[in-house]
């Protein structure tokens, strides 16, 4: 089940920063779409604000995948490298 959620895991990061292609061949209006008129017209805070929020993302990701291991799988447990 650990790979499971793993790729799980990636897979929904992934979908989540695909979203500027999607919204734009689809002419959505989204985040993605907001993205890329930023980028379009250089407004280099967007573009630095969606990409700090697509980073954002993937930490938060990464945490609850982290913490879903230690749920499926009694051997894992949190509480760092060092001990």
């Amino acid at each position: 089940m650990i790979p499971v959620i793993t790729v799980s895991g990636y897979l929904f990061a992934a979908l989540a920063n695909g979203v500027v292609i999607t919204e734009t061949i689809f002419t959505y209006k989204g985040i993605g779409w907001w993205a890329w008129q930023a980028a379009v017209n250089l407004d280099i805070a967007s573009v630095l604000g969606f990409a700090l929020f697509n980073a954002g993302l993937f930490v938060l990701v990464n945490l609850v995948v982290d913490i879903l291991y230690t749920r499926v799988d009694p051997r894992v447990r949190l509480g760092g490298a060092i001990q």
